[in-house]
């Protein structure tokens, strides 16, 4: 069994809140698939579910009038109409990028979802008699009109994806590897359930806990916690790196099993 990991690396210096900005008649998706609820008004009466990969309608654009925090994703109410119901939800569960399949994986999400630009290229590649082959292909894309790409690297005992997508935020990133990924953070789970003091918070929330430094203007450095990092530690030990980088929010999930041992 192949396991591929996944790196994405950013450096941004802004505060970061779910979907960065959308305007009125924008469909957008929900991401995430307990679902969210439609309310006649903020924190007020439930009028239905919305599942998970519905499209709805936004009758607004983005806006910080009522600020809320989900699971450690920072949001707001928007007005939306979902198959001609008008009502509130939270935006931190809603993206531009679709809903993948239960049964994707990254590669197979992107050549379905975004605009190809190439076939697979190989970057370098090693024949060994010893050991399994191992190598680097990459795929040029396109989402929004902006070029993005694929990367993966494969050896025996596991590999490593790369994915940057333009004009997408971090927390957007975040919600669709929970999707992909969910088996392994589900496994991850329960490997770690019985050790003591095992923190589940990324396991389950979104929270910067990255450290970069930056010159502040005035010759010093200043900390910023700017990229969410997960060990996905099960039989098998695998890392979610995702950051932000010049208008790219950038996937890194890596990942191996001794040979034999998963």
């Amino acid at each position: 069994m192949k396991y591929i990991s996944l790196f994405l690396s950013l450096f941004i210096f802004n505060s970061i809140y779910s979907i960065d900005s959308y305007q009125a008649n924008e469909i957008l998706n929900v991401l995430t698939i307990s679902g969210i609820r439609l309310w006649d008004e903020p924190e007020g009466n439930v009028l239905q579910k919305v599942p998970y990969g519905a499209r709805v309608v936004t009758l607004e654009s983005k806006n910080f009038n009522y600020p809320k925090t989900m699971e450690g994703i920072k949001g707001a109410w928007v007005k939306v109409n979902f198959n001609g119901n008008v009502g509130y939800v939270f935006d931190g569960f809603l993206s531009g990028l679709p809903a993948p399949s239960l049964s994707d994986d990254l590669q197979s999400y992107v050549k379905r979802e975004f605009k190809l630009l190439s076939n697979e290229m190989p970057l370098s590649f090693h024949k060994d008699a010893d050991y399994a082959d191992s190598g680097r292909n990459v795929l040029f894309l396109e989402w929004k009109n902006r070029q993005c790409a694929y990367e993966y690297y494969f050896y025996e005992e596991g590999g490593e994806e790369n994915l940057c997508i333009p004009g997408a935020s971090m927390e957007e990133a975040y919600l669709l590897m929970r999707i992909i990924k969910r088996d392994i953070y589900e496994d991850a789970q329960k490997a770690a359930a019985d050790i003591e003091g095992f923190d589940k918070t990324p396991y389950i929330k979104f929270v910067l806990n990255g450290v970069s430094y930056y010159n502040n203007g005035r010759g010093n450095e200043a900390e910023k916690h700017d990229y969410y990092q997960c060990d996905l530690s099960d039989y098998c030990d695998y890392q979610l790196t995702i950051t932000n980088y010049n208008g790219y929010v950038l996937i890194n999930f890596d990942g191996a099993c001794d040979v034999g041992g998963c």
